[in-house]
């Protein structure tokens, strides 16, 4: 069929389907004619005549008033819930004092590695290599309970194990502490370690966040002051092996401290200044530990490592930074943590990173002032077919990230590494990310490109 005549059958369908609509309102409008018992036709009575005749019949007029019955709103009880979908599915009781949400995470992550010939050699592996993985997939129930009561209980795998990651409870509107948590959750520590992997701008973080304190086991305190333009939040923790964890299991324990402030915050957000420093102390007693990074995917071999020795403390410090101007924004940190070590030293690792990014369609990073970290981003228009839709939106970046495991008589290796991502938001739950790798150890040969890709869903 040519173009013109599709175009005349689009037409002319059109002014089919509205004389349809035309019509059906029409006889929507028009009152019916009934006939009486002499099989004459009644005439429809205008609103004006029924007014007068109803105020002209005073006996008739009183029994019909008599006799009408006042409907009766129905009262909702307050043990009934409401079930309703916002970004997952939720529940929530008419007195508000019990709300619940189902969500869950699914990344699917696809990548070629192309690694130089040095890293062929060392590894014994091959001058391309390809693999597809689920990176996380996970379940949450959270809510409310009694209104003062938060919980979340999460499980779910990473990389293929599977175990418990976000398990706790917490009360709220505590005298000055505010929120005390109790249970499995993040150490206060690092602007991007506390945001959502499902909400960070790469498909993974920096090369520094392999040394973080990460999810643990113990309790905390989380605040907010001054109009939510700052932040504080401590806690003690027993690390534990949890999922993905730097370090070898064992009973050390740990402390950990983040203070935030917002001296520039406009617009609700669209405009901001966010500082930041974080602080953790880990207890080791003689734990063997080790350290290893790959480049910033989870393909391919792991380019430096200092393989296992013993430690007794371990002290983090963490000075961030992030800007916001509009679609534009700008992200930094750096980490330094302080080894005590008594037969080889007092090692020091460091690493950094400094990222940018920019929304081609008009977004901006929004960003959580309670919690200090940025969240879930919902497109000006989301991607679909029909009026109202769009593109969903797009986002560039780029990072420049590196990482020191070199120091004193351990020589783990330096690496640094840059990254170009491109992503698509469809929607507020689903996400299309592309990212490009080139990772390089400084000190030794041994380079690779990592040209990969994921699809997430989050609700």
């Amino acid at each position: 069929m040519s173009i013109v005549s599709q175009q005349r059958s689009i037409v002319s369908g059109r002014v089919a389907l509205g004389m349809l609509f035309a019509a059906f309102f029409f006889f929507l409008g028009v009152q019916p004619v009934s006939a009486d018992a002499s099989g004459a036709a009644a005439v429809p009575v205008s609103l004006s005549d029924e007014a007068a005749i109803v105020g002209g019949a005073d006996a008739a007029g009183a029994d019909a008033g008599e006799a009408k019955v006042k409907k009766k709103k129905k009262k909702k009880k307050k043990n009934d819930f409401r079930v309703y979908w916002k970004n997952g599915l939720r529940f929530r009781s008419n007195d508000r004092n019990f709300r619940f949400k189902l969500g869950g995470t699914m990344q699917l992550d696809a990548g070629i590695v192309t690694p130089s010939r040095a890293l062929q050699e060392e590894f014994d592996i091959d001058s391309m290599g390809n693999d597809v993985q689920f990176r996380r997939a996970r379940f949450a129930l959270e809510g409310t309970l009694y209104k003062i009561f938060d919980f979340k209980f999460q499980y779910g795998f990473v990389n293929g194990d599977a175990g418990f990651r976000d398990m706790y409870v917490a009360l709220k509107k505590v005298p000055f502490l505010q929120r005390i948590q109790v249970g499995q959750f993040k150490e206060p520590f690092s602007l991007e370690r506390m945001t959502s992997s499902n909400n960070v701008t790469f498909m993974e973080r920096s090369l520094q966040s392999r040394l973080e304190p990460r999810r643990n086991p113990g309790i905390g305190a989380f605040m907010h002051f001054l109009d939510k333009r700052m932040t504080a939040a401590a806690g003690a923790f027993r690390i534990t092996d949890d999922l993905g964890d730097t370090f070898d299991s064992g009973s050390p324990y740990s402390l950990a401290a983040r203070v935030t402030g917002l001296p520039w915050y406009d617009n609700k957000g669209k405009h901001l200044l966010h500082l930041g420093l974080s602080y953790a102390f880990d207890f080791r007693n003689g734990d063997e530990i080790r350290v290893r990074q790959r480049p910033s995917t989870q393909f391919g071999p792991r380019l430096v490592d200092t393989g296992r020795f013993i430690t007794n403390d371990i002290t983090y410090l963490d000075p961030e930074i992030a800007l916001v101007v509009g679609p534009f924004s700008l992200q930094a940190e750096y980490l330094h943590a302080f080894l005590n070590q008594e037969y080889i030293g007092d090692p020091q690792f460091s690493g950094w990173y400094v990222e940018t990014s920019y929304f081609l369609t008009g977004e901006h990073r929004p960003y959580n002032r309670r919690l200090a970290k940025f969240k879930r981003l919902k497109p000006i228009e989301d991607f679909g077919w029909g009026e109202g839709s769009g593109w969903g939106a797009w986002q560039v970046a780029a990072r420049f990230s590196q990482f020191d495991l070199n120091s004193g008589d351990i020589e783990g290796g330096r690496m640094e590494d840059f990254t170009f991502g491109v992503n698509w938001y469809l929607n507020r739950s689903m996400r299309v990310m592309f990212n490009y790798v080139y990772g390089d150890r400084n000190d030794r040969p041994g380079s690779e490109n990592v040209y990969q890709m994921r699809f997430q869903t989050a609700f």
